[in-house]
């Protein structure tokens, strides 16, 4: 009786390599060892509601107050071409300091 632990194949190749192969010479496959999380490059990104940078993101102006404002609490995030595209889905938690 003969048993089979596994299939060699002709020859072995990487993921990428076979995603390269699989998209076509019409694609550039990138690849950077250690590209970080979704979470880890919204932690270390500074989001602004304007262009000086002078108000944070997921501030608003609260008309009662006449000052800009921000709430605390989770935020879920969505990026992709459009609204029925969605490539990434996270989270951001805002503490006020």
């Amino acid at each position: 009786m003969t048993r089979s632990a596994g299939v060699r194949p002709f020859t072995a190749i990487s993921y990428l390599e076979g995603l390269a192969q699989y998209l076509g010479k019409d694609t550039t496959v990138y690849y950077e060892r250690g590209i970080p999380s979704l979470g880890e490059m919204a932690d270390a990104t500074v989001f602004a509601s304007d262009e000086a940078g002078a108000h944070t993101a997921f501030s608003y102006y609260d008309t009662v107050n006449h000052e800009w404002t921000a709430d605390q609490g989770n935020f879920s995030t969505k990026v992709g071409h459009s609204a029925g595209q969605i490539d990434l889905t996270g989270s951001v938690t805002r503490s006020i300091p």
